[in-house]
């Protein structure tokens, strides 16, 4: 496992997810951006954004599994 990259998602280990927000802004790609609405351990507002990659080149895909598969 990529050690910087475990440390970069560490930040939300804690966060609640309170909501989905959408930017459906015309870009480049054509497609809405999702994210999801985090409040912080300390009580401050994040946002999870899904992308294709850290460079933000277009949305991606949040793969949701459930622990019985």
């Amino acid at each position: 496992m990529n050690k910087q990259m475990e440390k970069y998602y560490q930040q939300v280990i804690g966060a609640t997810i309170t909501g989905l927000a959408c930017d459906d802004t015309d870009d480049d790609f054509g497609d809405d951006i999702w994210a999801l609405k985090l409040r912080t351990k300390d009580g401050g507002t994040a946002f999870a954004v899904i992308l294709a990659d850290p460079e933000g080149n277009g949305p991606g895909f949040l793969a949701i599994d459930s622990e019985e598969h």
